[in-house]
C-alpha cells in the first residue's frame, strides 16, 4: 500500500526573502502570503509603526539604509536572504505619470543599483523588481513585447529604465514585472485618494 501522506517542506529549503517598501500595499499581501507559506520575511521598514505591522504578519522588521551597499549587504548575510523583492519605489504613492514627487521615486530608484550589487555579495539567488508597462509609452493601440524600445524621455523614466537594467545585468538571476497601475485598499495612492475625497465631502 502507497503512503499517499504528505511530508512538510523543510524550511532550510524553503526562501529567506528581504522585501523592500515591505507596507506599501503590495508589500504587506506578499509578506502575508510568504510567511504563510513558511518562508523567513525581513521587511524594510522606516518608522516604529511600520515594524509594528510587520510583525503582526510574522515578519522581522529591519531599518536598513537602502543605498548604502554595506547595510544591505549585512542585513542580507546575517538574515541569510535568498531572495529580494525590491517594493521602495512603490511607497512613492503611484507611478511617475501621477501628480508626486519626482525625488520620492528617485530617492528609491536611485538605491536599486546599490541593492543588487550587495545582494551579489550576499549569494542571493535571485531578485524581483515590479517596473510598469507605461515604459513604453504610446503605442498607438499596437501590441508591446520585451523587445519594444522603453521611454527614457525624462528623468525619472531614465532611472526607471536604469533600475531595471541594474536588476536584470546585475550578475544573479533578476527578474523584471511590467505591471499596470498598482492599486487597491493597501495602497498609499488609493489612501491618499479616500483622504482628499473626504475632505472635500465634508
Amino acid at each position: 500500500m502507497t503512503n499517499t501522506t504528505s511530508v512538510p517542506q523543510s524550511t532550510e529549503t524553503l526562501p529567506s526573502v528581504f522585501v523592500t517598501g515591505a507596507t506599501t500595499g503590495t508589500g504587506l499581501i506578499l509578506i502575508r502570503e510568504l510567511v504563510k507559506r513558511g518562508c523567513k520575511v525581513v521587511g524594510a521598514v522606516k518608522t516604529p509603526d511600520e515594524a509594528i505591522q510587520i510583525r503582526r504578519l510574522g515578519a522581522l522588521p529591519s531599518y536598513p539604509i537602502l543605498d548604502r551597499i554595506g547595510d544591505v549587504r549585512g542585513l542580507l548575510t546575517m538574515r541569510r536572504v535568498t531572495h529580494v523583492v525590491h517594493l521602495a519605489h512603490l511607497d512613492a504613492g503611484g507611478p511617475p505619470h501621477a501628480q508626486i514627487p519626482e525625488s520620492a521615486y528617485m530617492t528609491a530608484l536611485r538605491a536599486t543599483d546599490e541593492i543588487v550589487t550587495a545582494a551579489g555579495q550576499a549569494g542571493v539567488q535571485r531578485m524581483l523588481f515590479p517596473s510598469f508597462a507605461f515604459l513604453y509609452g504610446n503605442t498607438h493601440n499596437h501590441a508591446a513585447n520585451e523587445d519594444a524600445r522603453i521611454q527614457r524621455d525624462t528623468p525619472l523614466l531614465a532611472a526607471l529604465a536604469d533600475a531595471e537594467g541594474a536588476v536584470l545585468d546585475g550578475g544573479i538571476p533578476g527578474y523584471v514585472l511590467r505591471c499596470g497601475y498598482i492599486y487597491g485598499a493597501g495602497t498609499r495612492a488609493m489612501h491618499e485618494l479616500d483622504v482628499s475625497l473626504r475632505r472635500g465631502a465634508g
